[in-house]
């Protein structure tokens, strides 16, 4: 459900998972990257009676907050409300029927 206009073209009007994974930009892969271990890292260093248990713990909440995140800006991108130029040039325009 889109509230608004698209700022910019639509390529897919109902994305799937499936089709956000595979639009995935080479910023998103850097943040995932970054921030699971950014978490991983902060969990060891908070976590002094448990360092590994709690760093891992961090990381996997990191990793599914990141995951989430590039989720939802892939999705704006298939929606149009994010600029999509990359994709457009990958996917194509959606035509309406």
């Amino acid at each position: 459900m889109v509230f608004g206009e698209a700022k910019y073209p639509i390529i897919n009007p109902d994305p799937t998972v499936d089709d956000c994974v595979k639009s995935l930009r080479f910023s998103d892969y850097f943040n995932i990257v970054g921030i699971t271990s950014g978490s991983w890292a902060y969990g060891y260093i908070v976590g002094k009676p448990a360092r590994f248990p709690t760093a891992n713990c961090a990381a996997t909440l990191g990793f599914t907050f990141v995951s989430l995140m590039c989720l939802q800006n892939t999705r704006n991108r298939m929606l149009g409300i994010k600029e999509n130029e990359k994709e457009v040039k990958k996917f194509g325009m959606w035509k309406k029927e």
